[in-house]
C-alpha cells in the first residue's frame, strides 16, 4: 500500500483512465508505469495477516417476557432481551507505537487535541494489518407492548422498545482499523446501530358498512374495505466525527478528534406514517364469489422530510480565523452531542448529505377467482 500520489484511490483513478477498471484488471506493466514496482519486500507495503488465535463469532443470547390480559381482547406483553457478541472480526494496526509526543499544532505548542503523534516500528512497512477477532458487542433492550385482538372489525398492536448497544469494533465488516490502534479502549463506545427508543404502531380497520341490494348506494360503495396504518417513531443513529484526514501518522484518514467518544454525534429523529388501503369487490352477488381487491399504499404519507446522513467530517484543509489545524475548535474540545444542522450545504460540517423517499403511492390489483 502506498500513500500520497500512488494511494489506492489514485491507482483506481490511473485503472480507470486507462478503460480497465472496473472490468479489466491491471496487468502488472500497468502498475508498474503508474509507478509502484510489485513484488515482495518493497518499501511502504500493506501487510495482512489473521491471528493464530483467530476464533469464529458467537452470540450469548438471554430473553425474559411475560403476557397479561388487561380486559377481554387486550393484553399488555414485556420482554426483555439481551444480546453478547464474542470473538467479533475486527482489523488491528500492528506496525506503530506511539513516539512520545503529540501532534503537533500550529501556535499551540503542547497542545494534546489531536492525541499522540505515531511512529512506524518497521520503517519499511506502512501498514500491518492483523485481522483478529477481539471484537465484542452488547445489546440490551425492553419492550412494552399493547395488544387489541381481532374484534368488531378492529386490531392493534403498539409497542415501545428502550435499548442501547455497545461495541468495539469500528464496521459491521471489521476491515477498518480502530482510530488510535495504541489505545484500543478509545473504540468502545455506542454502536452504530444504537436505537435507544422506538415506537411503532399498527393495525387493521375493517368497513363496518354491508354490501347487498338491501343496503344503500353509499353503504356498498363503502364495504369491503380495510385500512391498514404503520406509524413510526425513532431515535437517529449515532454518527462518528471525523477529522477527514491522516493526522497521527498511521495513514488512515479514519482519525477523529482526540476527545471525541466514537459515535458521538446524535443522528436525526425519524417520523413516519404509513398506509395501506383495499376495496373488494366481488364478481357476484355473495361472499363466496370470485373477487378482484383494489390495492393503495403509501409510505411516507405525511411526506415528512427524514434525513438518514450526515457529512461528519467536521475539519477541512484550509486555515480559517480562530481555527485550530483546520478545525473548529468546538469539534475538538466539545461538548459532543453534535447534530446535523438543517440548511446547510451538503459539504459543510454537520449537513445534510442524504434523505428518505419522499411520499410514496403503490398501486395494485389481486384477484381471487
Amino acid at each position: 500500500m502506498q500513500d500520497g500520489a500512488q494511494s489506492p484511490p489514485a491507482l483506481w483513478t490511473y485503472g480507470v483512465s486507462l478503460g480497465k477498471l472496473p472490468f479489466e484488471a491491471l496487468t502488472e506493466a500497468d502498475v508498474r508505469a503508474f509507478g509502484i514496482t510489485p513484488g515482495p519486500n518493497q518499501p511502504n507495503r500493506r501487510v495482512a495477516d489473521a491471528a493464530a488465535d483467530y476464533n469464529n463469532p458467537y452470540t450469548v443470547q438471554a430473553s425474559l417476557g411475560f403476557s397479561q390480559q388487561l380486559a377481554r381482547n387486550f393484553a399488555l406483553e414485556i420482554g426483555l432481551q439481551m444480546y453478547h457478541g464474542v470473538h467479533l472480526p475486527i482489523a488491528l494496526e500492528g506496525n506503530y507505537r506511539e513516539s512520545g509526543q503529540f501532534v503537533t499544532v500550529p501556535g499551540m505548542p503542547g497542545s494534546d487535541l489531536f492525541g499522540p503523534r505515531l511512529e512506524r516500528i518497521d520503517p519499511s512497512i506502512a501498514q500491518k494489518i492483523l485481522h483478529s477477532s477481539e471484537g465484542n458487542s452488547i445489546y440490551y433492550g425492553m419492550t412494552a407492548s399493547l395488544l387489541k385482538r381481532f374484534s368488531k372489525g378492529f386490531q392493534f398492536r403498539a409497542s415501545y422498545t428502550y435499548s442501547k448497544a455497545l461495541d468495539d469494533v469500528v464496521d459491521f465488516a471489521g476491515n477498518t482499523t480502530p482510530y488510535l490502534p495504541t489505545r484500543r479502549y478509545l473504540d468502545r463506545g455506542l454502536s452504530a446501530y444504537d436505537l435507544r427508543h422506538s415506537f411503532v404502531a399498527s393495525g387493521n380497520l375493517e368497513s363496518p358498512f354491508k354490501a347487498g341490494p338491501d343496503h344503500s348506494w353509499i353503504a356498498r360503495a363503502l364495504a369491503d374495505i380495510m385500512l391498514s396504518p404503520i406509524i413510526t417513531l425513532r431515535n437517529g443513529f449515532p454518527f462518528n466525527l471525523y477529522i477527514g484526514r491522516d493526522v497521527n501518522g498511521d495513514l488512515n484518514t479514519t482519525d477523529r478528534p482526540f476527545y471525541a467518544p466514537r459515535n458521538s454525534g446524535r443522528g436525526e429523529n425519524f417520523y413516519s406514517v404509513d398506509l395501506r388501503m383495499s376495496k373488494r369487490f366481488y364478481l357476484r352477488r355473495n361472499s363466496e364469489s370470485p373477487s378482484v381487491e383494489f390495492i393503495v399504499e403509501a409510505t411516507n404519507l405525511l411526506n415528512h422530510v427524514n434525513y438518514l446522513r450526515v457529512n461528519d467530517i467536521v475539519c477541512g484543509t484550509t486555515a480559517q480565523p480562530g481555527f485550530i489545524n483546520g478545525c473548529d475548535p468546538k469539534f475538538l474540545k466539545g461538548p459532543f452531542d453534535f447534530k446535523g444542522i438543517r440548511g446547510l450545504p451538503p459539504t459543510a460540517p454537520l449537513g445534510f448529505v442524504a434523505a428518505a423517499p419522499p411520499r410514496q403511492f403503490q398501486f395494485g390489483l389481486k384477484f381471487d377467482l
